[in-house]
């Protein structure tokens, strides 16, 4: 079997003077969900440090877990897309649905956008056959 994770990314994006949005917004948006799946699976565990922080953060995973093989393995990634904001609701509300560790990155409206707005979703990591019921319907993001 092969564990992937999956970035679900709108294509409609445009910021708020109506363009579109530059590639490295996007990217960067992509790095978001893949980091927002990651950080979901990190335990935090109290942990005396010496400037009085107390929490550490780690992986716990039984052996043979679909998160060991991604990391361990070829880390792969896959960009997918979406045509709305709709669309992406969809994607997202059937992964969570499903039981699949799911991420919403909504991007706060700072710069490219005039107020927060739905950008992308990521999940998994997982099996590609198990995640494919989800996505495997969608192009790639070009």
């Amino acid at each position: 079997m092969k564990a992937k994770a999956v970035c679900v990314m709108r294509t409609d994006l445009r910021n708020s003077d109506g363009y579109k949005v530059p590639k490295g917004k996007l990217i960067a948006q992509g790095g978001h969900a893949f980091v927002g799946l990651i950080t979901k699976l990190l335990i935090r565990q109290p942990h005396p440090y010496p400037d009085g922080e107390d929490i550490l953060y780690f992986f716990l995973y039984p052996p043979g877990y679909v998160i060991r093989e991604w990391l361990e393995g070829k880390f792969t990634k896959i960009v997918l897309a979406v045509n709305s904001e709709e669309e992406l609701d969809e994607v997202y509300n059937q992964a969570l649905a499903l039981g699949f560790n799911t991420v919403l990155i909504t991007d706060a409206g700072d710069t490219e956008f005039s107020e927060p707005t739905k950008t992308c979703i990521g999940i998994g990591p997982d099996w590609e056959e198990k995640i494919d019921k989800v996505t495997g319907h969608l192009k790639g993001f070009s």
